[in-house]
């Protein structure tokens, strides 16, 4: 019989909780913006085993700025972790240690995603129900039906949206392909598509209504699905595409046509790391939301607009950083990984 992780270790990867929740952080500490990222409180000894696995990842303790209170010792849960837990939020068997080697195999490879489950897209929630994965964003869903052994491909990707008989999105083996099938479909926020592609509300709403224009024949929600207010709107799907597609190419455009004398540092290959030996000036990439600017947390792809470093400074186990502006950004422990490239 293969051997599996403990009970412990189970109820401690199953009940893995986002960290802001589990801390109760006000919403203007800098660790508040782990909202995707989730937290283990566990024995010492469980959490050292699943760091050993390769499912969690520990960050130093420290003490919280707002109030005073010492943390307890916080541990990040790996891409491979998630996908372990991911399985077990609903109360699945316990997992083996085979199982747990594929995952952690596949993380360090980067390979494709074995399951819906594994796939990760900015604003986007995938959960396994019984045969079949649910894909949710912004209040619209659409489901993979797990078909294993059909010549059509294992992934029967369904959305409401899809103009197709049965409204399949798409047959494929590639779990990855799958959801971004569903995705093309679903509508989406301007605010969601601006944060997983940094582009501005204001940009996507104008380009929005120029296709929108050009769509006319189309019938009125060809584009927007609601109505335009302070720059927050709902976009259909194919429409979402499309502008993103457009805003991508403009800018791409407007980069080869600046001229050479005057182009500012580049960022070079992006890496996630910690920050440990890492030389100012380099790039962070992140966003901004509300004033205030956060490191991107996706560890399997880049998201956000790079930031220009040119300090860093640690204090009291919280690092801090100085761009380019001279603005101070509060960072996280020193084990705290983000995406950083070198300038160019």
């Amino acid at each position: 019989m293969a051997r599996t992780i403990t009970r412990t270790q189970f109820e401690a990867l199953r009940t893995a909780a986002p960290v802001a929740e589990w801390q109760d952080l006000p919403a203007t500490h800098a660790l508040a913006s782990l909202k995707d990222r989730h937290a283990v409180t566990a024995r010492r000894s469980t959490v050292d085993v699943l760091v050993r696995l390769g499912l969690v990842e520990a960050a130093e303790s420290a003490v919280c700025e707002e109030t005073g209170r010492p943390w307890n010792r916080i541990h990040a849960l790996t891409p491979a972790g998630e996908v372990i837990a991911a399985s077990l939020e609903e109360g699945g068997p316990l997992v083996t240690l085979d199982r747990i080697a594929e995952a952690v195999a596949a993380q360090a490879a980067g390979g494709p995603a074995a399951t819906p489950g594994d796939v990760v897209r900015p604003g986007v929630k995938i959960r396994k129900d019984g045969r079949q994965w649910n894909v949710e964003r912004d209040g619209h869903m659409g489901v993979i039906f797990d078909e294993a052994g059909m010549k059509r491909g294992r992934w029967a990707a369904w959305s409401p949206f899809a103009r197709t008989r049965h409204s399949i999105a798409a047959f494929t083996d590639d779990a990855e392909e799958a959801v971004d099938a569903i995705l093309a479909t679903l509508p989406v926020r301007v605010s969601t598509l601006a944060e997983a592609s940094g582009h501005t509300p204001a940009d996507i709403v104008d380009e929005a209504g120029a296709l929108a224009e050009e769509w006319a024949g189309q019938g009125p929600r060809a584009v927007f699905r609601t109505a335009v207010v302070a720059d927050e709107a709902e976009l259909s799907g194919p429409a979402a595409l499309v502008v993103l597609e457009a805003l991508a190419a403009r800018a791409a455009e407007a980069a080869a046509q600046a001229p050479a004398e005057e182009a500012a540092p580049v960022p070079g290959e992006p890496e996630w790391r910690t920050l440990k030996g890492v030389e100012a000036p380099f790039f962070l990439y992140g966003t901004e939301r509300n004033g205030h600017w956060f490191p991107a947390g996706d560890r399997k792809r880049v998201t956000g607009q790079p930031l220009r470093i040119t300090r860093v400074w640690t204090d009291r186990g919280m690092r801090y950083a100085e761009d380019e502006n001279g603005r101070e950004l509060s960072l996280w422990g020193a084990a705290a990984k983000y995406w950083t490239a070198p300038a160019r």
